[in-house]
């Protein structure tokens, strides 16, 4: 069975061609939801969520053969209804010892404060259930301010 390594969340991210490393910045962990009036007439309201970029990786264990496939799901869980999104799904097989996914998220749909929950699931293909890796990312309201 693989198993996780780790799950973040960030604004933005890069990997190096070279050495394959990945570098990360502006970890997310809070998105507050700036409560703001309605524009006026014929203007566009600002966006109001972010863009976040997911990134979980998972680590084939040394039972599973490299011509194994396995299913991903990379999902959200949006409070204050737990309403579940997937934002991304397919196969793959470990040709290295780590698998990395990508996602990234564009306005998503933030209904409230609460925690949304993002998870990224695999499971070989044909198997019933789920493994699952979580990473929480706080929502809380705020007033915008005047000036």
């Amino acid at each position: 069975m693989p198993k996780p390594v780790y799950i973040i969340c960030s604004q933005g991210g890069s990997e190096d061609k070279n050495t394959g490393l990945v570098s990360l910045f502006n970890v997310v962990e809070k998105i507050q939801i700036i409560e703001s009036p309605p524009p006026a007439s014929g203007q566009q309201p600002p966006p109001k969520t972010p863009t976040f970029r997911t990134l979980a990786v998972w680590m084939r264990a040394d039972s599973d053969k490299p011509e194994d496939e396995f299913e991903f799901e990379v999902a959200l869980s949006v409070p204050p209804t737990d309403r579940e999104i997937v934002g991304g799904t397919g196969r793959f097989s470990f040709t290295k010892p780590l698998h990395r996914f990508f996602l990234d998220f564009f306005g998503l749909p933030i209904e409230g404060p609460g925690t949304l929950l993002v998870e990224s699931r695999i499971r070989k293909v044909g198997d019933k259930e789920w493994l699952r890796q979580s990473y929480p990312i706080f929502l809380e309201r705020v007033q915008e301010q005047t000036k």
